[in-house]
């Protein structure tokens, strides 16, 4: 079968050959572990929205770990009321080891809520 640019992606045998950037590529991650990959992911993002929303940040990756520790805790992340999220104790001070904690997204609206007015 000839191919050609122009025609898309190609095909072989009939069936669609992925795109080689949407294929995982471990060899670049910078924590060769896929759960720590996942973690890092996250702080990156987290450290994102902070800096978006003008927040001071002195979160450490290790530090964000150390929140994190393990699969069965970091599972329990998720958008309904009754799962974990990273909530900033003093909304005043960074984001840091000493002023982040774990507690439900419930706590979290109710103290941002509380913090508004």
């Amino acid at each position: 079968m000839t191919w050609h640019p122009s025609q898309g992606t190609p095909y072989y045998n009939g069936v669609k050959q992925p795109d080689w950037r949407a294929l995982p590529r471990p060899q670049c991650w910078k924590f060769s572990d896929p759960f720590d990959h996942v973690r890092h992911n996250a702080w990156l993002k987290m450290k994102s929205q902070a800096d978006f929303r003008k927040e001071p940040w002195e979160l450490s990756v290790e530090d964000f770990f150390k929140l994190w520790p393990t699969q069965e805790i970091w599972g329990q992340r998720g958008r309904a009321s009754h799962n974990l999220c990273a909530s900033r104790i003093d909304d005043e001070k960074p984001w840091s080891a000493e002023n982040v904690e774990l507690v439900t997204r419930k706590i979290s609206c109710a103290r941002r809520n509380r913090n508004r007015t």
